[in-house]
């Protein structure tokens, strides 16, 4: 009796496994016969079919060795198995795959063993997906001269790239999320980046950032084709200075992220020879200084991410050469001072956010009147007096309607929404905004930009009051013209409709004489 029950439980569990593996067709094209299909619960092996899929997914796959064996023959061009518990691709693996391939998606498992030459059948791969697997070292020859569009190894546990990256061509390289701890002079000199197509433009990527990178040498980035790269991503590292000429030899970058890092020096020449360069964040570093014409020769740059650094002044030709700057980031530092000649040579600045420092004046009239373009001015978390920032209200309120992106700080005497002070504060350089909301809050809340007692100038008062007095008299005059012209057109509508009936009531008298003549004549 108990061998018979272990024996159907066994069939039972046997049978839920079989009826649990699944594989589905999708979308189909009649035109070249392919299909996509889709699987679930694969254990062993993908089934065999006689039809062509153009891709295969698998969802909730349990494959720990990915063996020749795993698929019996596919000539697509999407292969997925993210998600599948993969721990090592074996030699062969891919034996029954076709060239067509374009894309391999090994997302999210947990390999750490690759056999050398595995991939070597595929010449023009599109993507080649290893994110957040197991991968500290390879074999040498794994990868080795490749062609990728996009190659993604990032999210591993990957401390030195030889054996990663040994003679390959690419588009976009990401290596972030590992533990890289150094950029040596010849880590890419073995690495390509090629441009798939002449008649589109394809920004060349490498992303090294969210590492443990300490310093990088200049002559870093030299690699295999020369200058090619566009996009460099290094953020969220432990770099804390840039030397003089460290990204010389890249003169076509447009693109360099340096931000959360812990930069607190800057040389001269640390952005030499980036004539191209669009796009610098420094954003989330330790810059306390700017060294004098550090920005002087990125005269194509458009955008510059200063936000949540240490800097408490700024040198008045700082920003001199920035000739097409467009946008200016300087939130979150510990500016006491802000001179508008500063941005005097940015003729095309847009945006400017100077919010949450420690400004308490800023002559917007003179920024105003030389930055013909700004369009967008931040001027949040300041420590602003009442009286001043209505004064600025004015003048924001008269050209672009108001402050652009307001804080929120109602609960403290405020003016839509940003924190001020009911009288002038004297504080040290240290006080916090924190500290200056706590200070602020003592007072009660008001919300009339116009009232005396914020502004402090009856004269203001009594200029406010006249508008108020013209903007009533204006609607007035506006109403009363409204009502004169409906009365004409009133009238005119009652004269028109009058005489209209008139020419009707004529014609009908004429057309009933006109009959009764007839029927006379007749009798």
């Amino acid at each position: 009796m108990n061998k018979l029950l272990t024996t159907f439980l066994i069939c039972l569990c046997l049978c839920t496994i079989i009826k649990g593996q699944v594989c589905e067709k999708g979308r189909q094209s009649y035109l070249f016969k392919t299909f996509v299909m889709s699987c679930k619960n694969i254990r062993d092996q993908f089934p065999n079919t006689t039809s062509v899929a153009s891709s295969i997914s698998c969802e909730n796959c349990d494959i720990p060795t990915f063996t020749e064996d795993v698929v019996v023959t596919f000539n697509g061009g999407i292969f997925d198995v993210s998600n599948s518990h993969i721990k090592n691709i074996t030699e062969n693996a891919f034996k029954n795959f076709g060239n067509a391939v374009q894309k391999l998606i090994f997302a999210n498992n947990q390999i750490s063993y690759i056999a050398p030459h595995v991939f070597d059948k595929f010449n023009n791969l599109e993507d080649l997906n290893l994110h957040n697997n197991s991968l500290s070292n390879v074999l040498p020859g794994v990868f080795e001269n490749l062609t990728i569009g996009v190659f993604d190894l990032s999210n591993n546990n990957i401390s030195d790239v030889t054996n990663f990256i040994r003679k390959i061509k690419v588009r976009k390289l990401d290596l972030s999320n590992n533990k890289l701890t150094q950029i040596s002079i010849n880590m890419f000199n073995d690495t390509s980046f090629w441009v798939a197509s002449p008649y589109r433009a394809i920004f060349h990527e490498l992303n090294i950032g969210n590492n443990q990178i300490e310093s990088i040498q200049p002559g870093s980035f030299k690699f295999g084709d020369g200058n090619s790269l566009r996009v460099l991503y290094l953020q969220n590292n432990k770099i804390t200075v840039i030397l003089n000429n460290t990204f010389s030899l890249q003169n076509e970058l447009k693109n360099l992220i340096l931000n959360s890092n812990q930069i607190n020096s800057l040389e001269t020449d640390s952005f030499n020879n980036l004539p191209k360069l669009i796009m610098l964040d420094l954003a989330k570093n330790k810059l306390a200084t700017l060294p004098f014409g550090v920005f002087s020769k990125l005269g194509n740059l458009e955008t510059l991410n200063l936000e949540s650094n240490q800097l408490s002044k700024l040198d008045p030709s700082l920003f001199s050469g920035l000739v097409r700057l467009n946008r200016l980031h300087l939130a979150h530092n510990k500016l006491t001072q802000f001179s508008p000649t500063t941005i005097f040579p940015l003729g095309k600045l847009t945006y400017l956010d100077v919010s949450d420092n420690r400004l308490r004046e800023l002559d917007l009239k003179a920024i105003y009147s030389h930055q013909t373009r700004l369009s967008t001015l931040i001027i949040n978390d300041n420590f602003w007096s009442c009286s001043k920032l209505v004064a600025m209200y004015k003048v924001m309120n008269a050209k672009w309607g108001g402050f652009h992106d307001p804080a929120k700080h109602f609960d403290v005497p405020n003016l839509h929404g940003i924190a001020c002070s009911r009288v002038e504060l004297d504080y040290d350089e240290n006080l916090t905004f924190a500290e200056f909301m706590n200070i602020i809050s003592q007072d009660r809340v008001f919300e009339d930009i116009y009232d005396s007692r914020i502004n402090g100038d009856a004269e203001t008062t009594q200029v406010s009051l006249d508008h108020l007095y013209i903007q009533i008299t204006g609607m007035f005059w506006m109403f009363l013209s409204i009502t004169i012209m409906c009365t004409v057109f009133f009238v005119h509508f009652v004269i028109v409709t009058v005489k209209s009936n008139k020419i009707i009531a004529n014609k009908l008298n004429f057309s009933y004489s006109r009959a009764q003549d007839e029927n006379v004549q007749l009798m």
